[in-house]
């Protein structure tokens, strides 16, 4: 649906790159998504989203960066496209859509507040750190890496006959700068 108030969209994505330049380069990856939405009243909605990215060569070969996942504003608002890369990506977020105003009945003002953390890693069951931090940059304490906060603010401008957004936007905000 194109402005879902209640249910759960899951998805599993698995992918075999095999180079074909002689280079002999082979790695797979996995990809895992949610995005889920728990009805409050009318159309407040509270939404959950999560993605996990894992990407394993054959032999222990690198990877070049450019086939790499990264930490973006698709998966956390704010951060610049290939600002992070790394093997795994792990992305989670949480938040509520809630009405502001309606008008004749026929369209609404709704908003969107997210609050997300993420971080992209070499391999995120070492690295993982369940601690945050606010500084830009790429940090690693004693071999972990802390999640990044981005926040999500947005409105949108709601067809309620129909349940779509006619316009919309979101402002991300993070250690890294606003978008």
């Amino acid at each position: 649906r194109a402005y879902p108030r209640r249910g759960t969209f899951v998805s599993v994505e698995g992918r075999r790159f095999f180079a074909m330049d002689g280079s002999g380069l082979r790695f797979n990856r996995l990809a895992a998504s949610s995005l889920g939405y728990l009805p409050i009243r009318g159309r407040t909605a509270l939404v959950g989203r999560s993605t996990l990215v894992l990407t394993r060569a054959d032999d222990q070969q690198d990877i070049p960066f450019y086939y790499l996942p990264v930490l973006d504003a698709q998966l956390l608002t704010a951060y610049p496209p290939d600002r992070f890369v790394g093997r795994d990506v792990l992305a989670l977020g949480g938040g509520i859509r809630f009405p502001i105003r309606d008008f004749i009945g026929v369209y609404g003002i709704d908003a969107l507040v997210m609050g997300y953390l993420g971080n992209a890693y070499n391999n995120v069951f070492d690295e993982f750190e369940p601690s945050i931090t606010f500084e830009p940059g790429a940090i690693e304490n004693d071999g972990g890496a802390p999640l990044r906060p981005a926040l999500g603010i947005g409105l949108g401008i709601v067809n309620l006959d129909k349940e779509r957004v006619v316009l919309g936007g979101l402002v991300g905000i993070s250690p890294e700068g606003i978008s």
